[in-house]
């Protein structure tokens, strides 16, 4: 398609993260960074991204969550993370 190459990535798709991440090998291999919201609730899809970026020579750099996940019954019941991962 002609697009250029990103420098960083946002990705906020609810549930199939994993799925995106397998399908852009070729543009994680190549990215400054990516901002990628997890939920750790959904182990296989979690342990899939963590992998995946890691393979893909990128380190994670924090880890945090909105207060509206600490809340009881809120979606996610605190198991949502906002990622940002780069290179080391």
């Amino acid at each position: 398609m002609g697009l250029p190459q990103p420098n960083y990535l946002k990705i906020d798709v609810d549930g199939i993260e994993h799925l995106i991440l397998q399908g852009a090998k070729d543009v994680l291999a190549h990215v400054d960074g990516v901002l990628i919201e997890v939920n750790d609730g959904f182990l296989e899809q979690a342990e899939q991204c963590r992998v995946l970026l890691s393979e893909a020579g990128l380190k994670l750099i924090d880890k945090r969550h909105s207060e509206m996940f600490d809340r009881e019954g809120a979606f996610g019941d605190g198991k949502v993370w906002n990622q940002i991962w780069g290179r080391a």
